[in-house]
């Protein structure tokens, strides 16, 4: 993700890793220490637009990382809620069967 936002715009990276060091400092220090690594690559693409290429094709065979990251992301947000709404309801019933139990057991006696 730095790469592309390095690509995007070199002074919104730095920006970005200036705030995610300074915030998040433990959280994000790998994306802090790429975003301004990957901005320094950059600026470089003017002296040795090959070094800057290469960067590129690497970003692009890291994609996989990313799709893999928002797969896992999209599964969470659509999958677990309806997991725990069908615990709710399992537990609900339960709830339900055992008060008609007891309504049951206290007019038998």
């Amino acid at each position: 993700m730095a790469w592309w936002l390095c690509d995007l715009s070199a002074s919104a990276c730095l920006d970005a890793a200036h705030i995610s060091a300074w915030r998040y400092s433990n959280f994000l220090q790998d994306f802090a220490s790429s975003s301004t690594y990957f901005a320094q690559v950059v600026a470089f693409e003017e002296i040795d637009p090959d070094f800057v290429a290469a960067h590129r094709l690497c970003a692009f065979f890291s994609l996989h990382q990313i799709i893999f990251a928002m797969t896992i992301f999209i599964f969470v947000i659509l999958v677990v809620p309806t997991v725990i709404v069908g615990i709710m309801e399992i537990f609900t019933g339960a709830i339900v069967l055992l008060m008609q139990a007891r309504s049951s057991e206290i007019t038998e006696t």
